[in-house]
Order: C-alpha cells, then sequence, then structure tokens
C-alpha cells in the first residue's frame, strides 16, 4: 500500500508552487524601437524567483533588457540570496563569445523610494543600472559593468549579431559589455511572500540610463496552468488518499 502513496504525496506537494509570467504588450516600443520581454515570479513560502527574458531582436542598446519594477500584495524586505546569468561579448563581425557560463548579474535589488522615479515609491524594483546602495538611499548611480540582457539577433546562426549596431557589436559595444544573453534569474528572500502572492504594476525597463525608458503591463498576475494541474493533482491525491483509508477499514 505504501508503495502507491509516495508518488501520490510527492504530487501533492507541488501544490504550493505558483508561477505566473507576464510579459509586455505587443508592439511596445522603448526608445523608439519594438521590444519585448518577460518576467516569471515563482512564488513559494518567504521566496519569490524572478526570471527576466529579452524575448525580441537587439539591435541598439535601447533594447537591452535593464530592469523591472513591481508592487506584490504581500509586502515585506526583500534580500537578494543569489542570481545568475550567461554572459557574453559580441564580436565585430556579430559573433557571440562566451565571457562566463554561469555567471553572476549582479543587479541591484530592494524597496525603490526616492524623487527621480516617485511613481514607484515603495515598489520593489530588480534592475541593471542601478545598485541595492543606491536603491536605499534614493540616489541612483548605474553599476560598471551595466551587465544588461540582450535579446535575439538578426542575423545568422553563427554571427548572430550581424544586423546590430556598434552599440551591441565590436569596439562600439564594449561600453556595454559583457552582456547578460537572454535571461538572468534572481532568488529573492521575502519572508511575507506565500504561494498566493500576487504580482501587480509591473514594468519593463529598457536601456542603458535608469527609468529613461518604461514599457507597463497594467495587469495582475494570474497562475499558469501548471499551478493549476499541480493543484488540481493535490487534491485528487487527498481523495486517493482517503479512499484508500477507507478500504482499509
Amino acid at each position: 500500500m505504501s508503495s502507491h502513496l509516495v508518488p501520490v504525496l510527492a504530487l501533492a506537494s507541488f501544490s504550493t508552487l505558483h508561477a505566473s509570467t507576464i510579459f509586455t504588450p505587443p508592439g511596445s516600443m522603448a526608445n523608439g524601437l519594438v521590444v519585448s520581454a518577460s518576467a516569471t515570479f515563482t512564488f513559494t513560502n518567504g521566496a519569490l524567483v524572478i526570471t527576466l527574458r529579452n524575448l525580441g531582436e537587439t539591435d541598439s542598446a535601447g533594447q537591452l533588457l535593464s530592469g523591472v519594477v513591481f508592487s506584490l500584495s504581500d509586502v515585506g524586505p526583500i534580500v537578494l540570496a543569489s542570481n545568475s546569468a550567461h554572459t557574453v561579448q559580441v564580436e565585430s563581425s556579430g559573433a557571440v563569445t562566451d565571457v562566463s557560463i554561469n555567471g553572476t548579474a549582479d543587479w541591484g535589488v530592494g524597496v525603490y523610494n526616492s524623487t527621480q522615479l516617485p511613481t514607484f515609491n515603495g515598489e520593489y524594483i530588480v534592475c541593471a543600472v542601478c545598485n541595492s546602495v543606491s536603491i536605499a538611499t534614493g540616489v541612483v548611480a548605474p553599476n560598471q559593468p551595466k551587465l544588461e540582457i540582450l535579446g535575439l539577433g538578426g542575423g545568422s546562426a553563427e554571427t548572430p549579431f550581424s544586423t546590430a549596431n556598434a552599440s551591441i557589436k565590436g569596439n562600439g559595444g564594449n561600453s556595454h559589455e559583457p552582456f547578460i544573453l537572454e535571461s538572468a534569474t534572481f532568488n529573492l528572500n521575502v519572508a511575507s511572500i506565500t504561494p498566493t502572492t500576487i504580482v501587480r504594476d509591473v514594468n519593463f525597463f529598457f536601456g542603458s540610463e535608469f527609468g529613461a525608458e518604461l514599457v507597463e503591463v497594467n495587469e495582475a498576475s494570474t497562475p499558469e496552468p501548471v499551478s493549476y494541474l499541480l493543484t488540481g493533482g493535490g487534491i485528487i491525491a487527498l481523495g486517493v488518499i482517503r479512499r484508500c483509508k477507507k478500504a482499509r477499514r
């Protein structure tokens, strides 16, 4: 009997996970250029994992994904536990060379309070063009290097960024390099968070200047289908367990 309960109980435990992905609206523009990005928020008790992805073609530094601002239904102090990113540089040909496959993003993380962008006071911020100290003091100075997120290339498989301008490739791109290739993940500790926490008021930053270009998403998060499936699996599992108990009686 116990052999049948093991996978059922394992399935039920996954129901504590809640993931929501927020996308920039179709046709979004930043710095006069088309941009596209997503942020996936995965909630568990006391922890939040954010994965940021640049989904658009990156032909200019103005299309680099450089941050996200958001609010949560359960608020509290936030601490960056760890982060990960694949960092690269782009050659003059448009070819990509690895800097670190298992690198770090080293972005600023915190609760934003400043007169520079007063609309976001009291909201959470994760950004390349700021550091945690500057968020806390309200005086935002860019990180060096900035480590912004590079999206897709418009060239060939060998030289994906051959169509990009000098702000991305070759010596002209050095002021921005190394880039993060396509995505970065941030593991955050927020004691007040539960699997039912909702993320709202998401704004994406693009470009190399703090807050210069924003894309706003006017929607609250909802659980992704996988969350419903896992939660449903947990409910089904409980039903199976109850039936097994009755059978033993």
